[in-house]
C-alpha cells in the first residue's frame, strides 16, 4: 500500500469534512512537493466514478439572515462569501474553525500569486509589469476587488488596516477555491466553499 503525506491540519480538515456529511472515494489530500496540498488516486479511477459527494448541509456559504443583519445583501457573490467568512472568522466558536489550519495562509498568496491591493500605487506597479495580455483581466480584477471593499467597509473594526487585511484574505481564499451553485427552485446562485472538494483547485 502507499503511504500519503498528510499534514495533521489537513487530516483534520478531512475528518472534519467527512462528519460533516461529505463522502470521498479513490482519492486523498497529499502533500506535492513544490505544488503544496492537492489529491492523490488512492486506487484506478474510472469513468463516471464518484470523487466527491458533497451535501448541501456541508456546503460553506453565506448565511442570508447574517448577511441581511450586517447590510451586505447586496454585495457581489464572491464579496459576500467572503464578507460572511471575515465575520465568522472572527469568532473562535465559528462552525469552520477547524478548516481554518488547512486553508493557505496570507503567506501562501503572497508567495505564489498577486496579493491585491485597492491601493494605487500597488496597480501603478502592477500594470508596469503586467504583461498586455492580462491588462485587462488585471483591471477587472482590481475593478471588482475596490468595488467589494467599499461595499464592506461599514464592516470594519476600529483598525481599518486589519478589516482591510481579513477581507483580502477571505476574498483571495473565496477567488481561488469557491465554486457556484445553484440549487433548483432559486433564481439566483451563490458562491460556496467545499470542503475537502477544494484541493481540486
Amino acid at each position: 500500500s502507499l503511504d500519503f503525506d498528510i499534514p495533521e491540519a489537513h487530516a483534520a480538515y478531512v475528518e472534519w469534512a467527512i462528519a460533516r456529511g461529505i463522502q470521498i472515494h479513490g482519492v486523498t489530500p497529499a502533500v506535492l512537493p513544490g505544488r503544496g496540498v492537492g489529491l492523490l488516486a488512492k486506487e484506478s479511477i474510472k469513468k463516471d466514478d464518484v470523487l466527491f459527494f458533497v451535501p448541501e448541509k456541508a456546503m460553506i456559504k453565506p448565511e442570508m439572515a447574517v448577511l441581511r443583519k450586517h447590510k451586505l445583501t447586496k454585495l457581489s457573490s464572491q464579496a459576500q462569501l467572503a464578507a460572511y467568512l471575515t465575520l465568522e472568522c472572527r469568532s473562535q466558536s465559528s462552525t469552520y474553525v477547524a478548516s481554518r489550519p488547512a486553508w493557505p495562509t496570507p503567506e501562501d498568496f503572497s508567495s505564489c500569486m498577486l496579493a491585491w491591493s485597492a491601493k494605487d500605487e500597488l496597480e501603478d506597479v502592477l500594470r508596469k509589469w503586467a504583461p498586455p495580455s492580462v491588462q485587462k483581466p488585471l483591471d477587472r480584477m482590481l475593478s471588482d476587488l475596490k468595488r467589494d471593499i467599499e461595499s464592506a467597509k461599514h464592516l470594519q473594526t476600529p483598525d481599518y488596516e486589519a478589516f482591510e487585511r481579513d477581507f483580502l484574505y477571505h476574498w483571495m481564499l473565496v477567488n481561488t477555491r469557491s465554486f457556484h451553485w445553484k440549487p433548483q427552485g432559486v433564481s439566483q446562485g451563490a458562491m460556496i466553499m467545499n470542503p475537502a472538494l477544494d484541493y481540486m483547485n
